[in-house]
């Protein structure tokens, strides 16, 4: 969490985690915080500074200075029924300034112009063959001893039907010998060409994400 929280920093990002009942030094973090109770009732949307005095007014229970805020949170949702936590939710001041940020953000929207979009698409299939042949090409040079590998494969498979095939037609054996090498000229040579799915799979996994569905309380987090 503490790469995720400078990478947001460096980068400017904004990072949305889903979280089950994190430890305190996770939770502090975080800037925003939504919490979520049994049925998707959200009973608290805004800063995670705030989330502790919030929770604090709806039971007669002090927060410690050194207790983790998520179970002093959820400990007070236990006492009470997700409709009444959203109802409270719903009366704070808190979703008071929440709603007024929305309001305000979308009247700017609908003031101000939209973004221009450049359209860099390419508008027919020959850009896209050129693009898509470009990428992978820098692809396959980022990785040399792969692709060395496989051209010392073709270049070793590619010389014994060589052989093969030009031995000496006249006689029978000559001739079944040219037919196993066309054979295994269209069938063989494919394994090469099956190997470049290899890579492909390793970038697949750079964009894979990881869902957890907890069964309680979740807080759902945001990295600002």
């Amino acid at each position: 969490m503490n790469a995720v929280r400078q990478a947001t920093d460096h980068m400017g990002l904004i990072t949305v985690a889903t979280i089950h009942q994190p430890s305190k030094r996770i939770f502090e973090a975080f800037d925003d915080v939504v919490l979520l109770t049994k049925g998707g009732k959200m009973t608290y949307m805004g800063e995670s500074k705030s989330l502790l005095g919030h929770f604090s007014g709806l039971t007669k229970n002090t927060a410690s200075k050194h207790c983790n805020p998520s179970d002093f949170c959820l400990s007070v949702l236990d006492e009470s029924t997700p409709d009444d936590a959203k109802a409270a939710f719903d009366r704070s001041a808190v979703r008071l300034a929440l709603d007024q940020s929305i309001e305000s953000e979308m009247e700017k929207g609908k003031l101000s112009a939209p973004p221009k979009i450049g359209m860099d698409r390419p508008n027919n299939c020959f850009s896209e063959v050129w693009l898509l042949t470009k990428r992978h090409t820098i692809v396959q040079w980022r990785n040399p001893c792969y692709c060395l590998m496989r051209m010392i494969l073709s270049g070793i498979l590619s010389f014994f039907l060589g052989i093969l095939f030009f031995g000496d037609k006249t006689q029978l054996t000559g001739a079944i010998s040219s037919i196993g090498a066309i054979f295994f000229l269209v069938f063989v040579l494919v394994l090469p060409m099956q190997a470049a799915v290899v890579p492909l799979v390793e970038d697949r996994a750079v964009s894979s994400t990881i869902s957890d569905e907890p069964e309680s309380s979740t807080l759902t987090t945001s990295l600002v």
